[in-house]
């Protein structure tokens, strides 16, 4: 019994090693912020161009998969194309909860949003041709998938699933929250429709606020601690909408 108990775990194990790993490998991961030395720096929202420097297809991010020799790589991305890790200098390791890598990120003058782009691919990802292992989870929150990479020295990057499609992604532009980001007050704006409930998560997924039915027209936040947030609505058709904002 006690050798079946042992080859259903390893099993169980394997599993879930191959899960994490496809999950990874199958994100579209879409940079939300990072956070550094406990400040937070958060990326521009996609199909946004504020500021104007950005280009209109902004979607930064990390990309894993796999070359055609079968090797582990992965491409980090902010405005351009930066290269993070080649497999062919080393072979790259993925497992459940972590990933070694042999790279470095290629930077050159910075044209937009110079700040998040030095803490994200200089300060996170730069390796100078090191070996570095990274942890990493995947999480669901309001049924989105968020990755979050942490670098050796402790410093963190988070990313959201991009899997909104066409329909979804209007459906996303006609969800306003303002001002954002805030102190005291939100304001919510959903076009063409009704709100029937709102909840408001933090980062690690912890419910910090729920209304139903009867709406306020502003949502008190001065009493939350400073930090970032989304917002989930359900309007009275039944779709979700999900946006994030900063208290501060």
């Amino acid at each position: 019994m006690k050798k079946i108990t042992f080859s259903l775990l390893i099993s169980c194990f394997t599993f879930l090693t191959a899960t994490a790993q496809q999950e990874l490998l199958d994100g579209e991961w879409i940079l939300d912020h990072v956070v550094v030395a406990n400040n937070t720096y958060t990326a521009p929202p996609l199909f946004s161009q504020t500021p104007p420097c950005l280009p209109f297809d902004y979607f930064p991010g990390i990309y894993f998969g796999i070359d055609s020799l079968g090797e582990y790589e992965a491409t980090a991305t902010l405005t351009f194309n930066y290269w993070f890790h080649d497999a062919s200098s080393a072979s790259m390791e993925i497992d459940a909860t972590s990933f070694t890598t042999l790279g470095a990120v290629t930077l050159g003058s910075c044209d937009c949003i110079c700040e998040l782009e030095g803490f994200y691919l200089s300060t996170i990802l730069a390796g100078d041709f090191k070996t570095r292992t990274f942890t990493y989870t995947i999480e669901n929150t309001s049924g989105t998938n968020w990755l979050t990479i942490t670098s050796p020295e402790g410093d963190t990057a988070v990313f959201y699933d991009y899997v909104l499609s066409i329909d979804d992604s209007e459906k996303e532009r006609a969800f306003i929250v303002y001002p954002n980001p805030s102190s005291k007050e939100l304001n919510i704006y959903v076009e063409n429709t009704s709100i029937q409930t709102i909840k408001i998560f933090s980062v690690a997924g912890k419910n910090v606020f729920s209304y139903s039915n009867i709406v306020p027209n502003a949502i008190d936040i001065s009493h939350f601690a400073n930090g970032l947030y989304f917002v989930e609505i359900i309007s009275s058709e039944g779709h979700k909408y999900v946006q994030r904002f900063l208290k501060n």
